[in-house]
């Protein structure tokens, strides 16, 4: 028998509804406010979820590399899940800024980006 997955889920992700279909699928989710990310799986992984759009208004605002310095001291594996296509918005942003921070994010983070 597997065990259960273990994931803690800010409790902000909630209208997300993603909290709610990682217990459809078995995992144990625990909600309550996070200090880093979004989610922690299994006490080892922080998750710092993204919606494309987010993703470019945080390098806009400069935000990301703040965000991302807190996944480091987190002392967990951190991966940042970016969803959708960030080249793909509304947003006026040169590619090369893009580039440059999805770089920055995996070799000098050390954040995975999925």
């Amino acid at each position: 028998m597997n065990p259960k997955v273990r994931i803690v889920a800010d409790h902000r992700e909630a209208a997300s509804r993603i909290p709610g279909l990682l217990e459809e699928y078995g995992a144990e989710v625990v909600r309550k406010q996070l200090k880093t990310g979004d989610y922690i799986l299994n006490d080892e992984i922080v998750v710092e979820r993204k919606s494309r759009d987010d993703f470019i208004i945080s390098i806009i605002q400069g935000r990301l590399f703040t965000q991302c310095a807190a996944l480091k001291r987190a002392d967990r594996h951190s991966v940042l899940l970016i969803e959708g296509n960030p080249y793909q918005t509304k947003h006026n942003i040169d590619r090369k800024a893009i580039q440059g921070a999805l770089l920055s994010v995996s070799v000098c983070w050390q954040a995975k980006m999925n």
